[in-house]
Order: C-alpha cells, then structure tokens, then sequence
C-alpha cells in the first residue's frame, strides 16, 4: 500500500464546499517586523506635526518683523513707524519672555542689592567676611557674575590712586566737600596714596600739606574726583578719526569701573549721566559687555 504524503492527506479531509473552506481558511500570518515599521512610522508622524507647529510659530513672529520692516532682503521697509515699534516689541516679547518686559542687563532683587556691604573708604579687600555674607545671599546662577563684579571693585581704590599719583586733582572750584559738610579749598596731591589723602591747602606755606583719610571725603566728591580722570581720558578721543582698539578698551574699562562703582552705591542720577556719557562714545557698540554686570538705566532704554 503506498502512502499518501501528509499534506494530501490533509486537503482530503477539508471540507469541499466553498463555503466550508472560506470559514476554515487561516488568517495571513503577521509579516516579520511589522511592529517596528509601525512605531518608526508613527514618530515620523510625531515629529512632522511638531516642526510644523514650530513652523506655524516661527512664521508669525516673522510676519511681524517683516511688517517692522527688519526682515526683507536685510533692509527696513518703508512702514509706519508706531505701527513698526508696536510690531517690535510684540515679536520681541513673543520669542523671549511673556508678560510684562524684563530689565535690560543684570539684575538682583532689590532686597539683596540693599544688603551690598558699602564702605565709605573704598577698601573693599577690608571687608571679607562682610562680603563672604553678602556672597551667600546670592542665588546660584548669579555668584560668577557678582564675583567678578567685586573683583573690580576691590582694585578700584589702587587705581584710582594710580591715577592721582601722576596726575593731581584741583576741584573746578577749588572747594573739596567733606563728609561733614565742610568745605576746605585745596587740590589733593601726587603725594596721595590708598591710606590719606594729601592735600596741598590754597594760601598754605609752600610744601604743607593736610592729610585727610578717605572716609572724610564725601561721597559725592569721590565721584567727582574719579569722573574728572575718566572724562579726561574720553575727551581725549575727540577729533580722531581712527582710534586705535587697544585705546578704546581702555576708555572702557575707565567706564566700566566708574560705572560699577555707581551702581554699587546706588547713585541712580550719576549711573545715569555715566550710561548717557557712554552711549555717546566709540565705545557704544560694547554696551553689551556693560550690561553682564548693570541693568541699563530704564529713562535711556530705546
């Protein structure tokens, strides 16, 4: 007898008519890797919808630069110019922050800036552990900028010391004004160093001086003193066609120093005057670098 291969002998047992062999009928077996090839094609799906959201996004914050006239071929259209602040500030406010708009530059809760210690000599290197306390007051992300802003203003006193040791100082009235109030009339000397201030008195005997320690100087004569050598250096500039870069660094760093002294002592009428001054030099176009350590003053915001 010879027998039948398996698979014969299957067929043979299935029902013959059309419609048995329909119901019987096995389903497709599911293709290798389907699962995979599904997952791929439903995060191309995800990332698709999520560019032409930003896409959507994008492009309404360009239709506003471009109806303020500062995208279009790199040059302003010819637009209504409260209509194209409008549109700018919109667009600004929309791709940086929401609500109300943030200072321009660096900032501190005001709480913490009242806490800055302030010695009324100038001598920051001899307040360590008032400053160490201050330091830990600041928030994290804040402490490298502060850090070096103290850095600054602990070298002050020796510069500007530096500064009057090779040139002397004669107040425009030859009035110096004390922190009591009094007035004495004298220049202060190339004979000043970072401990007394030597003051060659008007009508005095030929070679006497006065010494007079730095807290006895008020606040406001400081500024003055440490202006004129800054405003020097400024005026210098004038008529110069070519400057060369190694000059304007230094008259910024003249300007960076004055102006952190300012800030740090709260003296918003003089920030000011030094921030105006500073918009109006060569060194303008570095205001950014100024504004790592200030927060511009809101009355010269554009």
């Amino acid at each position: 007898m010879i027998k039948r291969p398996y698979r014969q002998i299957r067929l043979q047992r299935q029902p013959k008519n059309a419609e048995s062999i329909m119901k019987y009928k096995p389903l497709s077996p599911v293709k290798k890797g389907f699962p995979w090839a599904l997952t791929y094609a439903l995060l191309i799906m995800v990332a698709l919808c999520l560019a032409a959201v930003l896409l959507f996004r994008d492009a309404r914050v360009q239709k506003k630069l471009h109806r303020a006239g500062m995208l279009k071929s790199n040059r302003p259209l010819a637009v209504d110019p409260e209509q194209g602040n409008q549109d700018i500030l919109a667009a600004e406010s929309e791709t940086t922050h929401t609500g109300n708009s943030a200072p321009v530059g660096f900032s501190l809760p005001r709480h913490i800036v009242m806490m800055r210690p302030r010695p009324q000599d100038y001598d920051f290197k001899a307040m360590r552990e008032q400053l160490r306390a201050y330091m830990d007051m600041i928030p994290p992300e804040n402490k490298e900028i502060e850090r070096e802003r103290i850095r600054y203003l602990g070298s002050y006193k020796d510069y500007l010391v530096s500064k009057m040791q090779k040139l002397a100082y004669t107040p425009e009235d030859d009035n110096l004004l004390l922190a009591d109030g009094r007035r004495i009339q004298g220049s202060i000397t190339v004979f000043s160093n970072a401990q007394t201030l030597k003051i060659r008195l008007k009508n005095s005997k030929k070679g006497s001086l006065a010494e007079l320690k730095w807290n006895e100087l008020s606040q406001e004569e400081f500024f003055k003193i440490a202006h004129s050598y800054v405003r020097r250096q400024a005026d210098s500039l004038m008529g110069h066609k070519i400057i060369p870069a190694t000059r304007l660094n230094e008259i910024f760093d003249e300007y960076l120093y004055l102006i952190l002294l300012a800030d740090w002592y709260q003296k918003d009428d003089l920030l000011r005057q030094y921030c105006r001054e500073f918009s109006q030099l060569p060194i303008a176009e570095k205001k950014n670098e100024l504004l790592n350590y200030i927060q511009w003053p809101e009355q010269l915001q554009p």
